[in-house]
């Protein structure tokens, strides 16, 4: 599956609007599948960016228990900017469109910090 940067942002924004610490479920998100949207809550807790549990039944996801990390907090402090995202998503496909979470996250910070 295709990593998709707008669904990785869209997630970090719904579960930090459900309430830190925990949001119980996998979000629904208009224009993405219920297995798209699994898939990017487990990039996103297996990189660092979401914590919690994730139980499965029937080979999908039954229940998830996420919050978010402080490396989450430090990405959506720009992501939340339009204009910082939009330099970001054009960044990365200048890099050739294939980065890592650490080297996204590292810009990022750079961003706020510029």
């Amino acid at each position: 599956m295709k990593r998709e940067k707008e669904l990785l942002r869209e997630i970090l924004l719904l579960v930090e609007d459900k309430g830190n610490p925990d949001y119980y479920g996998i979000p629904s998100i208009p224009h993405y599948s219920r297995e798209q949207v699994e898939y990017h809550v487990i990039l996103l807790r297996d990189t660092g960016f979401l914590k919690g549990q994730i139980s499965y039944g029937s080979n999908k996801i039954a229940e998830a228990f996420l919050g978010l990390t402080p490396e989450a907090h430090d990405a959506l402090e720009a992501m939340r900017d339009k204009a910082t995202w939009e330099r970001f998503k054009k960044w990365t496909l200048n890099a050739g469109g294939t980065i890592t979470v650490g080297t996204a996250l590292e810009f990022i910070k750079f961003k706020i910090r510029g």
